[in-house]
């Protein structure tokens, strides 16, 4: 009999609250996998390169699976290797090319036979001399060309030998192999590997030491900062954030940050200023992450409808998906702020703008006539976390100063919208 991922009615209501918690957020990850291994078998039914290729990588991961599973999980249920998987499918879909997705499979097999121990043989692909071992770091091969990559594991250590020669890896030649940097609490900075390009800005390019020991810094106040003021928030986030990507620094100072829908756990971001501005980003994109995964176990709304709504973060008349989407983030940003009052003297109007944005939207939200039944308790159970902020004190003239600049964006937007 096929099972299938489901939540129970009191995790799906703890989701709705804006929290969940750690065994929800696992039981999310544990979805993530499955749909991944979905997909991998899509490409592989689908195959359109040698068969022996295929079968070599299936051969090794499938090793790697009896000889340590825990390895196995966690290099498939990679947000790194979800974003592959899912856009190798849409490629092959549209009949693109796919010769540097097909190698990734086989890399991804080199890595999980290298940490197993087990002895392998597979072919990976270069990009501009560059190929990643998903969970290990970047190889920058001789003759910085696109090609096949034949990658040979042997006792843990892996060998590669493409056009310009081999290399073997890992190396300790700075300029030939770039090893994946971790920041603690299992998340990772992720410069390198290809299927990390998933945002409206470009990811950064491979960071320097002292670039790099900058994000290790902020990331580890950040993360003692979320443990400290936000203790029911810091085990859902250990459960399920993984990596985080530089994005492109392009000299405006402008603060950037993004979520695949595909990579549950992964997070695009410029560099934090300070460590608030990190647990902000953390707990916007990882509502993100958890909406996105939600919506693949249990419809909220019906999609392709043609209602559109009034947020007060966008200029744009949003869709109930987008809608749907950024009320659960802001409302896990109106709850970080009312937290870190009495630890940032930003916090109390921070909470205030973004707890009145948030109630705003809420109530377009409520009124849509798109959501499933499931979507309406969801969106209900949203409606009591956000009554409950509410009954927070806030200070009057603050309160109001927020409610008088929501009045003027929705003039503003009405005025877009041709509405006034």
């Amino acid at each position: 009999m096929t099972d299938f991922h489901r939540l129970s009615d009191d995790d799906f209501d703890a989701l709705a609250t804006g929290l969940g918690g750690a065994g929800p957020v696992r039981q999310l990850a544990e979805s993530q996998l499955s749909r991944t291994l979905l997909l991998l078998r899509y490409v592989c039914t689908q195959w359109p390169g040698p068969a022996a290729d295929r079968d070599a990588a299936v051969a090794a991961l499938a090793a790697a699976q009896r000889h340590k599973p825990e390895v196995y999980e966690r290099l498939l249920g990679s947000p790194l290797t979800g974003a592959w998987a899912a856009g190798t499918v849409r490629r092959l879909r549209a009949g693109e090319p796919v010769e540097a997705g097909l190698g990734y499979l086989g890399a991804l097999a080199a890595a999980a036979a290298a940490e197993t121990g087990i002895d392998a043989e597979t072919r990976g692909y270069a990009t501009g001399g560059a190929l990643t071992l998903p969970g290990l770091g970047t190889a920058r091969l001789p003759d910085g060309a696109d090609g096949p990559v034949r990658i040979t594991v042997t006792g843990g250590v892996v060998t590669l030998d493409g056009a310009g020669g081999p290399l073997r890896v890992p190396s300790d030649d700075a300029a030939r192999w770039e090893s994946r940097r971790a920041l603690g609490a299992g998340v990772v900075l992720e410069d390198g590997d290809p299927y990390r390009d998933s945002y409206h800005v470009d990811p950064a390019a491979r960071l320097g030491d002292a670039e790099a020991a900058g994000w290790a810094a902020v990331f580890a106040e950040a993360w003692e900062l979320l443990g400290r003021v936000l203790p029911d928030r810091a085990p859902e986030l250990a459960a399920g954030l993984r990596v985080l990507v530089p994005l492109h620094d392009d000299g405006t100072g402008a603060a950037r940050s993004g979520t695949g829908r595909d990579s549950f756990g992964m997070v695009g971001l410029s560099r934090p200023l300070s460590a608030v501005d990190l647990v902000v980003t953390l707990v916007h994109e990882f509502q993100h992450s958890k909406m996105s995964a939600l919506l693949t176990l249990c419809p909220l709304y019906v999609p392709g409808g043609g209602e559109r709504h009034f947020a007060p973060w966008r200029t744009d008349p949003r869709p109930t998906g987008g809608l749907l989407q950024g009320v659960y983030a802001f409302l896990g940003v109106a709850d970080v702020w009312s937290r870190l009052r009495g630890h940032d003297p930003e916090a109390e109007p921070q909470f205030a703008t973004f707890l009145a944005e948030v109630r705003a939207g809420w109530e377009a939200l409520a009124g849509s006539a798109e959501l499933t039944p499931a979507g309406r308790r969801f969106v209900a159970g949203m409606g009591e976390a956000i009554a409950v902020l509410e009954a927070e004190p806030l200070p009057a003239v603050i309160a109001q100063r927020s409610r008088d600049e929501l009045t003027r964006k929705h003039a503003a937007w009405s005025v877009r919208q041709g509405r006034s």
